[in-house]
């Protein structure tokens, strides 16, 4: 959590395929320096594990740890739809891959998560716990 006057910027993801070997964060104050880092991890490093980001062929009902360092990222998910409906400012589909993730560190919260193929993360929203909303906005294909 971005501590009062602080401004979480992103956490941005390292993914190779569908495998996540790490997360690197950066929270920064008003003027835009670095405060902290926490939550960061390797996998490899101080008994951090990688994990899985989301299958190649999702399936109802499966689910798997998306990362593991103790006491620091302990994230969990499961699939629990394909062909999802969901609308963000960015668009609407049909298609979607809809997913319950939580982790023992925040016990009682539980998001939902809508991925696209080839986009990744187009909504996530809290379902049980305090209120969250993150949708995507825009989008550019790289070249």
């Amino acid at each position: 959590m971005a501590a009062a006057g602080a401004v979480l910027v992103a956490t941005l993801e390292l993914l190779e395929s569908q495998i996540r070997p790490g997360v690197s964060t950066a929270e920064l104050d008003a003027k835009g320096h670095v405060k902290n880092r926490s939550g960061s991890w390797l996998a490899g490093r101080d008994g951090a594990q990688p994990g899985i980001f989301m299958f190649a062929s999702p399936k109802p009902g499966r689910s798997t740890r998306q990362e593991y360092y103790k006491g620091q990222a302990e994230d969990h998910f499961q699939v629990l739809r394909l062909n999802a409906s969901v609308t963000v400012p960015y668009g609407s589909t049909t298609h979607a891959v809809l997913t319950k993730e939580w982790t023992p560190l925040e016990p009682g919260v539980i998001d939902h998560k809508y991925y696209e193929r080839g986009i990744g993360t187009v909504l996530e929203q809290t379902f049980k716990g305090p209120v969250e909303r993150n949708e995507l906005v825009s989008f550019k294909r790289g070249s």
